[in-house]
């Protein structure tokens, strides 16, 4: 990563440590907590379908097109977080909504995704 991305990344997480929940409480914990996972190609995955392996804790199997439309660095917030900064767009090919915290692309078709106006 260069210090571009960096610097990057850390502005976005000084931005994010700030954030609030709508009980105005911050909606980061004051523990960090790292969990790291290993994902691998399976072409008989459906796409935008995950599955666990049976041997190997943290390993899961998807389709490679899963694998392409997912945002590379996931910077998780814990389950309330993710409620709080839902960001959902319409794939332009299929018109199937996802939220762009955790997709780049359409993990259905790899197609770009459009920004939904705000409700």
């Amino acid at each position: 990563m260069d210090k571009e991305a960096k610097n990057y990344l850390l502005n976005q997480f000084k931005q994010i440590k700030g954030l609030k929940n709508a009980a105005l409480s911050p909606l980061l914990a004051p523990h960090e907590e790292s969990v790291k996972v290993q994902i691998l190609p399976d072409k008989n995955i459906s796409t935008a379908k995950f599955k666990a392996s049976r041997v190997s804790p943290g390993v899961y199997y998807a389709h490679p097109s899963t694998i392409k439309a997912m945002r590379q660095n996931l910077f998780l917030l814990g389950e309330e977080g993710f409620n709080d900064l839902k960001n959902f767009g319409t794939c332009i090919n299929c018109q199937s909504d996802w939220d762009q915290q955790f997709w780049a692309l359409c993990p259905q078709c790899e197609s770009p995704l459009t920004p939904n106006a705000p409700a």
